[in-house]
Order: C-alpha cells, then sequence, then structure tokens
C-alpha cells in the first residue's frame, strides 16, 4: 500500500512541478532553501520552548505520578 502511495504523489508532483532548465534554477534552489531554514528555525524554536516547559515541570514540588 505504501509502494501505491508513493508512486501516486511522484506521479502528481511530476504533473505539477516543472520540468527541464527552470526546475533547479537559482531562485528556486533559493526558495527550498530558505523555506528549509525557516522550517529549521521553527522547530529548534520548538524544541527549545519544549526543554523550558520540562524544566519547569521538573521544578515543581509535590508527589510524582507514576
Amino acid at each position: 500500500m505504501t509502494l501505491v502511495v508513493n508512486e501516486g504523489v511522484r506521479l502528481a508532483a511530476k504533473v505539477v512541478l516543472p520540468s527541464g532548465e527552470g526546475a533547479f534554477s537559482a531562485a528556486v534552489v533559493a526558495d527550498v532553501l530558505l523555506i528549509n531554514s525557516l522550517a529549521a528555525i521553527g522547530l529548534i524554536c520548538l524544541h527549545a520552548g519544549a526543554a523550558a516547559g520540562r524544566a519547569l515541570v521538573a521544578r515543581q514540588p509535590g508527589t510524582v505520578l507514576s
């Protein structure tokens, strides 16, 4: 089933996405780099927030539920 979904997504991408010389132009590569950089920054911020929240919870006095 996974193979069928994978091939379907590839076919859909092939139909929608450009091909040829423009597919890997500097502008396209720059756009992908920008999106990936923003996603990485967002994930790092989420991780830092989760770590800070975990540290606050660990400092709370009281009984530990198990």
